[in-house]
């Protein structure tokens, strides 16, 4: 890299630094892994822990935090939510946060 006053004496320029690697040809994860390798999830898959969750959670008492435990279950279970496709994306959001009204309205009934 040359450092120069104003330019007029500059003859030579480097292009900047990418610390982040963005321009870097092929620098996305494989299409079926998360960003740390961990294999992504079908909808049908999510779906059926959803409800799999949901079956466990009737058999309980209600109490404080009801379902807490079982939301960070679900949410580990779909791992890196950005490492989806953008409407794979809406659609986990709209079964995680139908899995979180129902664990926080849930009265027993």
């Amino acid at each position: 890299m040359v450092i120069c006053g104003l330019m007029a004496s500059c003859t030579q320029f480097t292009k900047p630094a990418d610390p982040f690697g963005l321009n870097e040809p092929n620098n996305k994860p494989p299409r079926n892994r998360g960003m740390e390798g961990e294999e992504m999830r079908k909808l049908s898959q999510i779906r059926k822990k959803c409800n799999t969750l949901k079956g466990q959670l009737r058999k309980k008492q209600v109490v404080e935090n009801f379902g807490d435990k079982e939301i960070r279950k679900l949410e580990d279970f779909i791992g890196d939510i950005y490492s989806y496709d953008y409407s794979d994306r809406m659609e986990i959001i709209t079964i995680t946060n139908d899995f979180a009204d129902f664990c926080g309205n849930y009265t027993g009934k």
